[in-house]
């Protein structure tokens, strides 16, 4: 309300919205969070949580260590055509489901005293060089602080003036998520390319398995939808049949997200701070979206609580942000990018394996890029 005033208003309530509230509420920061969505609620995610923001959620006070989790210490990738290569995972990480971290984090943020306001959808933010008005439908908010973590696409970056859409179809894509039960190897994370797109697979615990896919939208639409696709194409797959044959489907529709593309976005607009994939969205083949939502929600609560507390001006903890966001993320991201090209392309992705499994260390290379060090 007009009349009360916050540190920071965070728009979406999804990991990277979530942490960074908890975050700030830890430091005695009063935070407002609007989320469109009412808790709790799925979003697409490979089921996978990478070691390096382990230590990080474990100070928000969620100990992924002490509960049992699959350890996922190995990767098995196939290409279209059958060659596969396994390899241990350089840092690798733990089986769980962003439905459960996003619902355990809700709890924890309002436990800490942040105002949540859900479903709630804002209409427009204004800066007037001191203070955001954050505008709902009949009513306005007012904080010291905003940030940005509404996702990958959203009506709020139209209201921004953020112009993110992919107009070539060949550069779109869908991400399609399913929760199985089936018997699975925990330690292992399965990848498996399948022209116009690769499927991800790993264990979350009691006999669950996430199988989640992202495709070019040109080639779900070839094969008329989510069901035609699975039916033609991935069912048809040497490795992934099985899952399609014999898993027991426990959601009563697939998960999915429209318009997905791979790209750093900007980590600033409007004067306020863009964390998770509302900042950059780097491709699922890497594993660490979760992880850097999750690091980027704490570089983003580092500058708000310096600027907050005197010790940096708006400009500067604007550029403290910025920096470093794309010294962490920016060539993750990029090389991701590249890696998910090559994986949508049956040609490139048949032809790279042999060199995959003549020389493994190039997979040890590129796992290092697209991986950071421990938050």
């Amino acid at each position: 309300m007009e009349n009360t005033l916050y540190d920071c208003a965070i728009i979406g309530g999804g990991i990277a919205g979530l942490s960074l509230s908890v975050l700030l509420a830890r430091a005695g920061k009063r935070v407002i969070l609007f989320e469109q969505r009412q808790f709790p609620f799925h979003k697409v995610s490979g089921g996978y949580f990478s070691n390096e923001g382990i230590p990080f959620l474990a100070s928000l006070g969620i100990d992924l260590r002490s509960r049992g989790l699959p350890s996922v210490e190995r990767m098995m990738m196939s290409s279209p055509s059958g060659r596969f290569i396994d390899v241990k995972l350089d840092i690798g990480g733990v089986g769980i489901s962003r439905y459960e971290i996003d619902h355990e984090l809700y709890h924890i943020a309002l436990g800490m005293g942040v105002e949540i306001r859900n479903p709630a959808r804002v209409k427009q933010v204004q800066f007037d060089g001191r203070l955001f008005r954050i505008m709902l439908e009949g009513d306005t908010f007012l904080a010291r602080t905003a940030a940005g973590a509404f996702g990958r696409s959203s009506n709020m970056d139209a209201a921004l003036g953020r112009d993110y859409k992919v107009r070539n179809e060949q550069q779109l894509f869908v991400a399609v998520e399913h929760h199985i039960r089936i018997p699975f190897r925990s330690r292992f994370v399965e990848i498996h390319a399948f022209p116009g797109g690769y499927c991800g697979i790993s264990a979350y615990g009691d006999g669950m398995v996430n199988l989640s896919y992202t495709t070019k939208a040109a080639t779900l639409k070839a094969y008329n939808g989510i069901q035609g696709l699975e039916r033609e194409v991935l069912s048809a797959n040497i490795y992934l049949g099985r899952y399609f044959r014999e898993g027991a489907f426990l959601l009563p529709r697939p998960q999915t997200i429209s318009h997905v593309f791979f790209q750093i976005k900007q980590a600033v607009t409007g004067h306020m701070l863009m964390v998770g994939d509302t900042a950059g969205t780097i491709a699922p083949i890497s594993g660490n979206g979760m992880s850097i939502a999750v690091h980027s929600a704490k570089l983003a609560g580092e500058a708000i609580m310096q600027y907050l507390e005197g010790r940096l001006s708006l400009a500067q903890m604007e550029e403290r942000y910025r920096r470093e966001y794309h010294r962490h993320f920016a060539r993750r991201i990029k090389v991701s990018k590249q890696l998910h090209h090559l994986l949508v392309n049956p040609v490139l992705t048949n032809a790279a394996f042999p060199f995959f499994r003549r020389f493994p260390f190039l997979v040890d290379y590129v796992s290092r890029q697209i991986h950071g060090s421990t938050i």
